[in-house]
């Protein structure tokens, strides 16, 4: 594992659970901090700061053209679908886009959704009713940088990011997804008690993840990670991790 994510999962502890139902989230509290700024995006588009089109040429396989008119780096994470195409067709790695800058990203990192969930797959824009029951037993606290969480007594996910501020701005949208999930997976029959054992243990499979370089770029480098009970993807930026997501399973 390269010494700048090793260097920032050994800095991330285990914080008090938060539990609703079927949901349990176990906040990952660290003091590190990546000055880096940027905009997610979701953001960026919500803002009219960024232009996404999907383009072919004689009939080759897609290629998304993003086009940034912000004076801030847009991330784009893993398993996003900024042209929002019918194909439902995604990004396969998390990427850094430079500021006024236009980039193409190669056919590659362009790949085709799956019903599984994508690392921080973005929720519907409207939740459904019952997964709003969910979010209002949930809040972020203090030196926060990310969240593991459980639905059902298990592992879904953990997504962290570069600082307990980028965190608060994301919050509520991470928490959407999982609340969606959490909703459709309810068995009210089932009585359900989350352990902190279990999550200090896929902590602990993070950390011990081989890793292998996917890309590297003039403004970041993307890493993926995999162990025997997780995956996952980090992205960094002068050697200070910007955004990791893990989620569970081979």
């Amino acid at each position: 594992m390269t010494d700048t994510i090793k260097t920032y999962l050994a800095k991330i502890e285990i914080g008090a659970e938060q539990a609703f139902k079927n949901l349990s989230i176990f906040p990952l509290l660290s003091d590190y901090f990546s000055p880096c700024d940027y905009l997610a995006i979701d953001d960026a588009i919500s803002k009219d700061l960024v232009e996404v089109l999907e383009i072919r040429q004689n009939g080759s396989a897609p290629r998304h053209k993003v086009i940034n008119k912000s004076d801030r780096m847009i991330l784009i994470d893993d398993g996003e679908n900024p042209a929002k195409t019918r194909n439902q067709r995604h990004i396969g790695a998390m990427l850094l886009i430079p500021a006024k800058e236009i980039m193409v990203i190669p056919r590659s990192f362009i790949k085709k959704s799956r019903l599984r969930r994508k690392i921080n797959q973005s929720p519907s824009r409207r939740p459904v009713k019952s997964s709003r029951d969910y979010m209002e037993h949930f809040t972020s606290v203090d030196a926060q940088v990310g969240a593991l969480f459980m639905i059902n007594g298990k592992v879904a996910g953990m997504d962290c990011f570069g600082s307990p501020d980028t965190l608060e701005k994301t919050f509520m949208k991470m928490l959407e997804g999982y609340a969606q999930d959490a909703a459709r997976k309810l068995d009210p029959h089932v009585r359900l008690k989350s352990s902190k054992a279990v999550a200090l243990d896929f902590l602990q499979m993070a950390r011990e993840s081989r890793t292998h370089i996917e890309q590297s770029a003039r403004l970041a480098a993307g890493w993926r990670l995999k162990s025997e009970g997780c995956a996952g993807y980090a992205l960094a930026h002068e050697d200070r991790v910007l955004r990791l997501a893990m989620v569970a399973g081979n």
